[in-house]
């Protein structure tokens, strides 16, 4: 169980890390870097969940999100302690790792820091952050651990 804790330690580390250099970074730069022709590093705050929704700059919006967010981490982490599969436990510990570096960014600025931006041509993915990626490797795992589940 340990080493499940020092992962989501790490996670949430490396993603703060990550948002602290990108601030710094961009912020010379308001227009981003282009580094690939799809792919271009953006800051921009989220104030609200996923795709911006819920989105506002009112605090009690903010303090309902980290709320929810809280209480979800903590049912999240009584399933990993129960858990006696792998890769369950991995998918869940991204999970809440990403779900705490972005709590982290609520609690200290109100929103959470986004700075990896995908497009086509005229058509743009909402930008993210590692904390995103954390919790979609996470979701896939749990996935591809029930999938495995429902073959044996």
């Amino acid at each position: 169980m340990r080493c499940y804790i020092l992962l989501i330690g790490v996670l949430s580390t490396v993603d703060q890390a990550s948002k602290y250099w990108m601030k710094d970074l961009l912020s010379f730069k308001p227009l981003g870097y282009d580094i690939f022709p799809f792919f271009k590093l953006h800051l921009s705050t989220n104030m609200g969940i996923s795709f911006s929704f819920f989105s506002s700059n009112s605090p009690a919006t903010k303090w309902a999100i980290i709320s929810v967010s809280c209480l979800l981490c903590m049912l999240l982490f009584l399933w990993l302690k129960k858990s006696n599969k792998t890769l369950t436990k991995v998918g869940l510990s991204l999970i809440i790792g990403g779900a705490i570096g972005n709590i982290i960014d609520r609690f200290v600025s109100g929103g959470v820091t986004d700075f990896i931006m995908l497009y086509y041509n005229q058509y743009y993915f909402p930008t993210f952050n590692g904390a995103d990626i954390f919790i979609f490797c996470g979701v896939g795992a749990l996935l591809l651990e029930d999938m495995f589940a429902k073959k044996q």
